[in-house]
């Protein structure tokens, strides 16, 4: 592709078509240099850039259109590419894979995440291609996206034995709810949990023991509180369309759901 010269007042870089998340004022100041001592040449390779029939979206040279700038230079040589913003980025992405300034991994992190939301349906292995990195980084980057509530494992399952302590001693009832359900002394805290003491205290057997109910409720909150605690919050909203849309009921799930994954991973 023969290059041709352009005004650099023509060329544009503020239509979001960089991929670099800062200016190197060294490298802006070196480039200068070279080309206040270079007689009028251009000293570097010619910028690529992208012409939509209207505007012309510089792909890869920034650096240097803002060391031409500097020393008030009027054209620089360029290759012209049909195309848009959007291609003018995408093809930048890869533009000092082997010469100029190198892109910094935080660079092409940020390749992968413009393309996972601006790409449309390409595959991960086009967008590794596209941003210049390894396949690997983009699964990374994926799998960080996901909620953060996925179970890396499926719960362990209780033994008979297990489950055993998960059940009441004969001729007590911990959900009697003719009687005070933390216990005899009604004390909890903040959230609603039993005091130390009154977890502690020995079962009733019958009469003439004690039933330890807040070990019950304990279980019972732990449990199933978060599936309660869900079912009102959604029907608060219920009738307010304002604040019952889709993605208030999908935080109000994926709270519930983390809560219950916490709980199946720790319980027997």
């Amino acid at each position: 592709m023969k290059p041709q010269s352009l005004s650099i007042d023509l060329l544009r870089i503020d239509a979001d078509t960089q991929n670099r998340s800062s200016i190197n004022e060294d490298v802006v100041q070196d480039y200068a240099d070279l080309i206040a001592e270079s007689n009028g040449e251009w000293p570097f390779p010619p910028l690529d850039v992208f012409h939509d029939g209207t505007e012309h979206y510089v792909a890869d040279g920034v650096h240097r259109i803002l060391g031409g700038r500097r020393t008030k230079r009027g054209s620089v040589p360029c290759h012209i590419h049909k195309g848009t913003a959007h291609d003018a980025r995408i093809f930048g992405m890869t533009a000092n894979d082997k010469h100029g300034l190198r892109m910094t991994r935080a660079d092409k992190r940020a390749c992968v995440e413009w393309l996972l939301d601006n790409g449309g349906k390409m595959t991960q292995t086009e967008i590794a291609t596209k941003a210049g990195v390894g396949r690997r980084l983009v699964q990374t980057i994926v799998a960080d996206r996901k909620p953060k509530f996925t179970p890396k494992q499926p719960p362990l399952m209780a033994t008979k034995a297990q489950k055993a302590l998960l059940q009441p001693e004969e001729g007590g009832d911990p959900f009697d709810e003719t009687g005070d359900p933390f216990g005899e002394d009604g004390r909890t805290d903040s959230d609603g949990m039993d005091t130390q003491e009154s977890i502690h205290r020995p079962p009733r057997n019958g009469k003439d023991k004690p039933v330890d109910r807040s070990y019950w409720y304990k279980q019972w909150n732990q449990s199933i509180g978060p599936i309660v605690r869900l079912v009102d919050k959604i029907a608060e909203n219920v009738g307010d369309s304002k604040t019952m849309s889709r993605s208030v009921v999908q935080d109000h799930l994926n709270i519930a759901t983390e809560e219950m994954m916490e709980w199946m991973q720790v319980r027997p």
